[in-house]
């Protein structure tokens, strides 16, 4: 297995990262300019291994005070903040377990990653990369417990927060990386923290199985990876929030009810898709299967072609036998969506029903999350399409709705985060409120004596005179 250090091709990796180091000082002014800088220092650390030699941890320190100076940290551009904490990351795995920061250092540090963990719901590109890559190191390198060391209890529910919130935005492998982290934290720290507890009895009511189901899910499988850690503390919040235990998943209900299970393996809700609603014969779904062989007898309307065995003639259009069954269902539902193509070239409306087939079977096959992912590329195709005079509207129509309904979706999750963050607000407020009047009514008790021993001083001084 190659080393890490064979991307530096020769050069001392600790020349070519002091080189990056200097064009951070002074701080580039543009954004642009930032970035490209932030982007090779990233680049060049994900190449050092982990225990590296005293040459490179000499190199490493100037390099680590660098990315944490208040200018980086404080950045008022989300891209800096996420590039910045990516090259962090990177500078502690490399130095663990001795971390080359303050515990004042690594808050800020800890704070600015929790505030761009938001961004997994609106990110793209090399940033969501970039976040992708920060979360799995996060996880690995098990910063977490890092952050219940530094007793930053504040942050961890900001993070718990942030991931329930922006689970239903992310594929399957982040959302286990969440699950993963928020289970590490459940687990490892002394007792559960009650904000904890409480957004994760939240998290898996019934209601949210329909609006938020990743983020459901999510609450589900942290409450069952953490029955040990919550089994005597979730039956106390259920009976103080006096919601019917009905309401909740029947993970709260066996563990409120003492109930004994052993893991079983869940599978992701799969809504119903409205662009193939109707159900034809033509078995959309992979019911009917045909062999990539060539045949003489015909089987209206499919036919397979003579010529090319892997190839089906659907109405006149010669696609991919794996497409094919799509096409026809599009075709009975709403028509020859090529018949006005400005192309006459039939190879060239066949590359474009190809392009549809694909774009429907993506939104069939794969969950909302990976179908936001790639939802630029997809507008482009349509787009393209629609340029060429196919009949698309009924597709442009399906993605209109779900970006509506993903907008709406992200709303009322950040709504949620926003009301969870209040409350959490709200009962600091409170507890401060009352500490101060206990330090009060202490403090009248205090000048009570002060005045009562001045009394009796005076009395006593009078007896004497």
């Amino acid at each position: 297995m190659a080393s890490r250090m064979s991307g530096f091709s020769g050069i001392q990796p600790e020349n070519v990262l002091m080189d990056v180091v200097q064009r951070l000082l002074p701080l580039p002014s543009s954004c642009p300019e930032l970035l490209d800088v932030l982007a090779h220092m990233d680049q060049n650390l994900s190449l050092v291994n982990q225990m590296p030699s005293e040459s490179m941890k000499y190199a490493m320190h100037p390099i680590a005070e660098a990315l944490i100076a208040k200018d980086l940290v404080k950045h008022h551009d989300m891209d800096v903040n996420i590039s910045v904490v990516s090259c962090i990351c990177e500078i502690l795995r490399i130095m663990a377990p001795d971390p080359p920061y303050n515990d004042n250092q690594l808050k800020d540090f800890f704070e600015l990653t929790t505030m761009t963990f938001e961004k997994l719901s609106s990110s793209s590109g090399g940033c969501y990369t970039r976040m992708t890559k920060v979360l799995k190191i996060f996880r690995k390198a098990k910063f977490p417990l890092l952050m219940l060391d530094l007793k930053i209890d504040k942050l961890v529910v900001q993070l718990f927060i942030q991931f329930l919130t922006v689970a239903d935005f992310n594929p399957p492998v982040v959302v286990l990386e969440m699950e993963m982290i928020m289970s590490m934290i459940m687990k490892e720290g002394d007792a559960p923290m009650a904000e904890l507890v409480e957004l994760l009895v939240m998290s898996v009511r019934n209601s949210n199985q329909i609006d938020l189901p990743v983020c459901w899910q999510l609450g589900e499988k942290v409450v069952k990876n953490c029955v040990a850690q919550l089994k005597s503390h979730v039956p106390d919040f259920i009976r103080k929030m006096g919601i019917p235990l009905q309401d909740y998943s029947k993970m709260v209900a066996q563990i409120c009810n003492g109930i004994h299970f052993e893991d079983e393996k869940k599978t992701l809700l799969i809504s119903n898709d409205p662009i193939m609603s109707s159900k034809s014969k033509t078995g959309v779904k992979g019911k009917r299967k045909r062999k990539c062989t060539s045949s003489k007898k015909k089987a209206s309307p499919l036919e397979v072609s003579s010529s090319e065995s892997c190839i089906i003639c659907v109405k006149g259009y010669k696609v991919k036998s794996n497409i094919a069954p799509i096409l026809e269902s599009i075709f009975m539902k709403h028509g020859d969506i090529a018949a006005e193509c400005l192309f006459k070239t039939a190879s060239v409306r066949e590359s474009f029903l190809e392009v549809i087939c694909e774009i429907v079977t993506q939104l069939q096959n794969n969950d909302e999350k990976t179908i936001i992912s790639k939802m630029e590329e997809i507008e482009r195709q349509v787009s393209e399409a629609e340029a060429a005079n196919i009949h698309v509207s009924w597709l442009r129509s399906y993605l209109e709705a779900f970006r509506r309904r993903n907008e709406s979706m992200e709303i009322k999750a950040k709504t949620w985060m926003l009301k969870k963050a209040a409350e959490m607000e709200v009962r600091e407020r409170r507890a401060e409120l009352m500490a101060a009047q206990q330090r009060f009514e202490k403090c009248m008790k205090v000048l009570d004596l002060v005045e009562k021993n001045l009394n009796h001083n005076i009395l006593d001084s009078k007896t004497e005179l």
